[in-house]
C-alpha cells in the first residue's frame, strides 16, 4: 500500500536518519501470482544496500510461518536483501517473525533487520553522536511523560515540582524540545506550555537518537548478609532484560542505583567489593538519575533498560531488546 511505504520512508528517516527512495521493484513480474496478489513490491537502499519490500496489501495478518515461506520464495538466488513490511502485527508475531529470522518493519513501532543489524546499529550509534544529545534533565522529562502517558500541556513549575528540578532547568528543557521539534510550546499569560505528541510511542521514536545511556559505572560486590541495602534496588541489566523476554539472565544479580560515592565506602561491613563478577554476586550500576524514580515494578523502567543495553552487539540482546520493546503495552 502506498500509504504504508511512505511510512516506512519516513520512519528510517525519523528513527535512524536515512533516506530513502522507494520505487516499484521491476523483479515482481517473474514471482508467482499469488505473491503479487498479496503483496505490493518495492526496492530501496538501506546504507547502499538493495532491499525487496513486501508490502501487505490488504488489512488481517497471514501467519507468521506464511510470510516466512513467501519471503524465502521471493529472495530465493538473489543478491538483494529482503523484508516485510505491514502497518501493524500483534507482540505474538512479531516474536514468531524475529524467531524465523525474517527481517520486518512495522513504521512507527520497530524495525529488525538481522542481515543489516550491524552496519544499522554502527549507523545509530554514528546518528546519536552527531547530534546534540539532551540535558539529563530533558530525558528524564521524556522518559516520565512516556512512562506516564502526562504528554501535557505543562508549565516549568508543574514539571519541576514532579521531576525535583528547578523551574528554569525545565525551561530550557522545554527549549531542547522545541529546538529538536518535538513537542510545541506556547505562551500562556507568564506561562510557557509544552505539549508533547499525543502517542507515547512516537515521543519514544522522535527522542531516542537524542537520549543516551544512564548507566555511568559499574562496581561487582559480594554481599555479607543475607539482608542487605541492594534488595531494595531495581533489577538492572541482563537480569531486568530476562525478566521482559526470553533472555537467560546471567547468574549474579545486577542492580542499578543513583551514583553515589558512598557505595565505595563501606569497609566491609556490608559487602565486598570484588574484582570480577560471580554466581551469587550483584553487578552494581551506577546511573546518572534514579533508576527508582521511573521504574514501576521490580525492574528499571524498559526504556532506560534499553538505552543501557542498546549498543551491545551480542545479537542474543538485540533480539531480547526487540521482544522487550515489542511487548510494551503503549
Amino acid at each position: 500500500m502506498v500509504n504504508t511505504i511512505n511510512k516506512l520512508a519516513e520512519y528510517l528517516h525519523t528513527a535512524l536518519d536515512i533516506t530513502v527512495t522507494p520505487q516499484k521493484w521491476i523483479g515482481a513480474g517473474t514471482l508467482p501470482f499469488y505473491l503479487t496478489e498479496i503483496y505490493d513490491f518495492y526496492i530501496i537502499k538501506v546504507l547502499g544496500n538493495p532491499v525487496i519490500v513486501m508490502s501487505h496489501k490488504a488489512p488481517g495478518e497471514k501467519t507468521p510461518a506464511a510470510i516466512q515461506k513467501h519471503y524465502e520464495a521471493v529472495i530465493k538466488n538473489r543478491k538483494e536483501a529482503g523484508l516485510y513490511l505491514c502497518d501493524t502485527i500483534t507482540a505474538y508475531n512479531r516474536k514468531r517473525l524475529i524467531d524465523h529470522k525474517v527481517p520486518f518493519v512495522i513504521p512507527g513501532s520497530q524495525l529488525y533487520l538481522p542481515d543489516l543489524g550491524i552496519d544499522l546499529r554502527e549507523h545509530f550509534r554514528q546518528v546519536r553522536q552527531s547530534r546534540v544529545q539532551f540535558s539529563l534533565s530533558t530525558q528524564v522529562l521524556i522518559l516520565y511523560s512516556i512512562i506516564n502517558r502526562y504528554l501535557g500541556p505543562f508549565t516549568p513549575a508543574g514539571m519541576a515540582g514532579k521531576l525535583g528540578y528547578s523551574s528554569m532547568t525545565m525551561s530550557r528543557a522545554f527549549d531542547e524540545l522545541e529546538m529538536a521539534g518535538i513537542g510545541k510550546v506556547k505562551t500562556g499569560g507568564r506561562e510557557r506550555l509544552l505539549t508533547l505528541p499525543a502517542d507515547p510511542r512516537e515521543l519514544w521514536e522522535l527522542a531516542l537518537p537524542y537520549l543516551k545511556s544512564p548507566l555511568r559505572r559499574i562496581l561487582y560486590v559480594r554481599p555479607l548478609h543475607k539482608r542487605h541495602v541492594f534488595e531494595k534496588m531495581p533489577l538492572a541489566g541482563l537480569t531486568a532484560l530476562a525478566m521482559h523476554s526470553m533472555i537467560a539472565g546471567p547468574e549474579y544479580q545486577v542492580r542499578a542505583a543513583r551514583n553515589d560515592t558512598r557505595f565505595i565506602n563501606n569497609n566491609g561491613i556490608e559487602y565486598e567489593i570484588i574484582p570480577l563478577p560471580e554466581p551469587g554476586a550483584i553487578e552494581l550500576q551506577f546511573w546518572s538519575y534514579s533508576p527508582g524514580f521511573l521504574s514501576t515494578g521490580e525492574t528499571v523502567d524498559v526504556f532506560s533498560l534499553y538505552l543501557t543495553l542498546s549498543g551491545e552487539t551480542d545479537e542474543r540482546i538485540q533480539k531480547a531488546l526487540s521482544e522487550m520493546m515489542a511487548g510494551y503495552k503503549w
